[in-house]
């Protein structure tokens, strides 16, 4: 299983109350597809986490631990190599719980860009572009970076 680390671009801010992840790479209407002959599959599944980065240096200048946010992903068709997300998502999946804040989905093989988004979308990381052929699993951990 590939493993992928995306990492923010913008401050989340701290006093949210309501975090909201959207990780962008096309779920809404793609259930898992299985076919194509030989009992193959023709979708690729896709797992993940989101997780808040950063914040108040501790006693002795460490780093906070990485803290879980429950949200939604969504998923994104990249087009033309693009580095940023643009249009509808093609796919959105709320995480399992803010204690793993854990994801999963099936897409068609393709170029994807996932991004997660707290709030109403006005924090966000950076998106992470991913390649999946048909049978593969992957995972991708999304970042949201707080200062």
């Amino acid at each position: 299983m590939k493993e992928l680390t995306g990492h923010g671009t913008r401050s989340a801010r701290l006093g949210l109350a309501t975090a909201l992840v959207v990780v962008s790479l096309g779920l809404g209407g793609c259930a898992p597809a299985t076919g194509g002959g030989a009992g193959g599959t023709t979708s690729a599944t896709v797992t993940g986490t989101i997780v808040r980065v950063g914040g108040p240096i501790g006693p002795g200048g460490t780093q906070p631990t990485p803290v879980p946010m429950e949200g939604i992903a969504a998923v994104y068709r990249q087009v033309n190599g693009a580095t940023s997300v643009s249009g509808k998502p093609v796919l959105t999946v709320e995480t399992s719980s803010s204690h793993t804040a854990a994801f999963s989905f099936s897409v068609a093989p393709g170029h994807y860009l996932v991004v997660a988004e707290l709030g109403q979308g006005n924090v966000r990381s950076q998106p992470k572009a991913i390649d999946v052929t048909a049978g593969e699993s992957l995972s991708v951990r999304l970042i949201i970076p707080v200062p």
